[in-house]
């Protein structure tokens, strides 16, 4: 993702290149938050697998994982996957959000309207996904 100035178009913003995985990655935990409540057993069970993977990383054994999310809400499972990918992203050091790459608040509508027409994005989504919701995960991903 990048928004480059570029003399032709007035655009006076420019961030450098960011790394595609690097910002699907800062952007994972708002999105899953986001998609969580669409399914939220496929969600628990990937923050199930992030979530042995860490208790194994750090020598810990705390017994079974409950995965259920019956009771919990439906976002229950999309936030907790979100809170794994952040746990794993410290490990990792690799800092969280977008600001991180130079973007501000000012730059969320360019963001959306970038993202609008990737269809292979938007559509694939468990959720709707128009411009307000585009805004809110961006607003989101900003601020994490």
């Amino acid at each position: 993702s990048c928004m480059v100035n570029n003399n032709n178009n007035n655009n006076n913003h420019y961030h450098a290149m960011v790394p595609h995985g690097l910002s699907v990655i800062v952007s994972a935990p708002a999105v899953f938050a986001f998609t969580g409540v669409a399914d939220p057993d496929r969600h628990a069970r990937c923050a199930e697998i992030l979530a042995r993977a860490r208790q194994e990383r750090e020598g810990r054994d705390d017994g079974p994982i409950i995965t259920t999310t019956m009771g919990k809400g439906g976002d229950y499972a999309g936030q907790w996957l979100a809170d794994e990918i952040r746990q794993l992203l410290e490990i990792l050091q690799v800092p969280l959000g977008l600001r991180q790459f130079g973007y501000t608040d000012a730059d969320i509508p360019s963001l959306v309207q970038g993202t609008l027409p990737q269809h292979r994005v938007t559509k694939i989504s468990p959720r709707p996904v128009g411009e307000k919701e585009l805004e809110m995960l961006f607003e989101t991903a900003m601020n994490e």
